[in-house]
Parts: C-alpha cells; sequence; structure tokens
C-alpha cells in the first residue's frame, strides 16, 4: 500500500524545551491518528496524543528553536490509511470553514429543514403560485382581500368590502361583464340596456305621510316636469261636520290658489237613498262631511291631478266618508284649475278650522 501524503494544514508553534505543540487551523483531532510523525525545519518527533483540534503531544520536548509557521504529519501506513484520508479531506473543509461568518456555522448543527428555516427566517413552500397584488399599468398599491365568511366569498380592497364574488356554477356573458365594469350610474346603465327610465308612479318626497300630531293642512311638492299627481289616503279630520279640499301652487308653494275664479268643479254624491249634484264647488276638492252636526269617524280619498301642456289641470276625486251613527256617503268630483301654468305644489287642508288628526294616513304620488 503507497504511503499517504503528510497532513500540513494550518500552522503550527513548536516551543524548545516542551512537547506541546499548538495549531491554527489544523483541525488535528479530526485529520490525523496517534502514531504519526510531527516534523518541522527537518526535526522528526512521534505524536503522544492528539489532544484537541489545535494541540497534540511529541513523545518527548522540542529539541529544536521556538517558533511558528509550516509543518508536516506523516501518518505511515497503517491500515486506517483510507480512513485517515477521508478524515483529512474533511479537516481541510473544517479549516475553511473558520473563516466562515458565525451565522453560516449556527447553521451546521441544524437537525433539519423546518430548524434551517426557522435559523434563516424563512417560511415553508405555500404549494401554489402566487398572484401579484397591484403594480400593473394605472393600478395602485392597495391590499387586495379575497376571503371566505362562511357563506359566500367576498372580495375587499384594504379595509373596504366591495361585495360577494360570483361563483359556482354562474354564466355571466361578455354583455353583462361589460355592463357591471362600464355603467358608474342607472343613467349609464339603462343607455347600455337601450332602455328609458321608469315613467310609473313614484312617491312624491315625504311620502306616506302620517302626522305625529294635529295638522292643519298637509304639503305636496310636485317634481318638475310632472304629467300627474295622485293623492290617496284615510282623513280623520278633528272637527265634526268637517270636509277636505285640495288647492295649487304655482309659485313654489309660497301661495296656493283659493279664488272662486280659480277651480270649475261639479260633484255628484250620495247619502243615504239621496243621489244629488252640484256644480259650484269651486276648489272643494275631496269632502270628508257624512252627515251635518254628524262626528266622522274617517274618510278615505282618492284624487288624481293631470297636467296639461295648455297650463289646465284636470281635477277628479272620489272619497267615501264614516260616521259615528253608522251613516256613509260617497262622492265624486270632476273639474278644471282655471289658472295656467305647471303646479308646484298641492296642499290638502279642512273646513272649520279642523285639523288632520295622527289617525290620518296619506300617500301621494307623481309620474
Amino acid at each position: 500500500m503507497a504511503a499517504q501524503p503528510p497532513y500540513t494544514n494550518g500552522t503550527a508553534t513548536v516551543t524548545a524545551g516542551s512537547a506541546v505543540v499548538t495549531g491554527t487551523g489544523t483541525a488535528w483531532n479530526i485529520g490525523i491518528v496517534n502514531g504519526g510523525d510531527f516534523s518541522r525545519l527537518g526535526l522528526m518527533i512521534p505524536i503522544l496524543s492528539v489532544d484537541s483540534a489545535t494541540q497534540l503531544t511529541l513523545a518527548y520536548p522540542w529539541a529544536g528553536a521556538t517558533g511558528t509557521g509550516a509543518y508536516a504529519i506523516s501518518i505511515g501506513r497503517s491500515g486506517a490509511a483510507d480512513a485517515t484520508t477521508a478524515n483529512a479531506r474533511l479537516a481541510q473543509l473544517v479549516a475553511q470553514l473558520q473563516g466562515v461568518s458565525p451565522f453560516i456555522q449556527s447553521l451546521l448543527d441544524d437537525a433539519d429543514q423546518a430548524a434551517a428555516r426557522n435559523t434563516l427566517g424563512a417560511a415553508a413552500p405555500i404549494g401554489f403560485t402566487p398572484i401579484q397584488q397591484g403594480g400593473g399599468p394605472g393600478q395602485f398599491a392597495n391590499k387586495t382581500n379575497i376571503g371566505w365568511t362562511g357563506s359566500a366569498l367576498t372580495l375587499a380592497i384594504d379595509n373596504t368590502l366591495l361585495g360577494k364574488m360570483l361563483v359556482g356554477g354562474v354564466n355571466v356573458s361578455t354583455f353583462m361583464e361589460q355592463l357591471a365594469l362600464n355603467a358608474a350610474n342607472a343613467a349609464q346603465a339603462r343607455a347600455t340596456l337601450v332602455a328609458q327610465e321608469n315613467l310609473g308612479w313614484k312617491p312624491c318626497s315625504g311620502f306616506p305621510y302620517s302626522p305625529a300630531s294635529n295638522v292643519s293642512g298637509v304639503i305636496i311638492p310636485i317634481p318638475a316636469g310632472s304629467k300627474s299627481l295622485r293623492v290617496t289616503g284615510v282623513a280623520k279630520p278633528s272637527v265634526l261636520s268637517a270636509f277636505g279640499f285640495m288647492r295649487l301652487s304655482y309659485d313654489g308653494g309660497a301661495t296656493y290658489k283659493a279664488a272662486a275664479t280659480d277651480y270649475s268643479a261639479a260633484s255628484f254624491y250620495h247619502v243615504g237613498s239621496a243621489v244629488a249634484g252640484s256644480g259650484d264647488l269651486i276648489q272643494s276638492y275631496f269632502k270628508c262631511l257624512v252627515a251635518a252636526n254628524d262626528a266622522v269617524l274617517f274618510s278615505t280619498f282618492d284624487a288624481r291631478v293631470d297636467f296639461f301642456s295648455s297650463g289646465l289641470a284636470k281635477m277628479m276625486a272620489w272619497s267615501a266618508g264614516f260616521a259615528t251613527s253608522g251613516a256613509s256617503s260617497y262622492e265624486l268630483y270632476n273639474g278644471w284649475s282655471r289658472t295656467g301654468g305647471a303646479p308646484t305644489h298641492a296642499i290638502l287642508q279642512l273646513s272649520e278650522g279642523a285639523s288632520f288628526t295622527p289617525s290620518t294616513n296619506i300617500m301621494a304620488e307623481c309620474f
């Protein structure tokens, strides 16, 4: 078997008259075995023991001069030569690692991947490809959150919840996707759908209405451009035999037309078995009167005013009154407002200084 090359890693320090040799970068406890010979500057002494990576003891004191520098250890032709070669190579690696930072050296004793990740402050693989949040053209750096609430998948930007997301077998056409993305309001959505705004009846502002306490009148704002006003409900007057009526305003509610020349109306009414009519009602538009001096329980009514471009307002109403005596009356009114222009407000009032009580419920609608 061929002799092994000498071991020369690092440097050694010898002291005249001392058998102890110290080393730097030597890793002697791994690189050699007992029984080798230490030599420096032509002087060779057998090794008695290897005490540590940087210390060994010679068989007898160093007979040469004190000094530090290169050295050689011959490990001979032992049967452990192959293992010794492997140890020597490992010793070279260890010596090289002595120049590595303490942080990297701290990784060497980590037992597994989890321990090494913990030292590095790293996370385990997430098992999927993450999606970049923001950073694209025109995009902000806000945090995008997608999560399950227990019943729905929702989307939020930072702390603002945008709503539920469509999932699970919901097929949305390209057309509807574009509608959802591009329509900023109802008008734009109608334009995309080639549809007009709903022209049906819409409640007037403040209606339905029921007074919290007695009120002398109920004012109804009429939206500009309206074609018709409809007022329905149940009126409960505070005074016996009071009757109700409607008046119109053409100046924003500042004044209400009340002169005999402002209206033309006729009525047909039925009380008990009697049927009668009149053409001189002026602005008395719907009536709560059941019978003279008979306490009125309530009156139901349905009144309508149609507005025409000519400035006329067609007025008609139906009402039914019920009294404490059990008597009842049914009345129908038709007529015109004689004042031209578009009315801006209507007011419901009662005769004899009566008020609408909290039992009154009124709905006003326009289209």
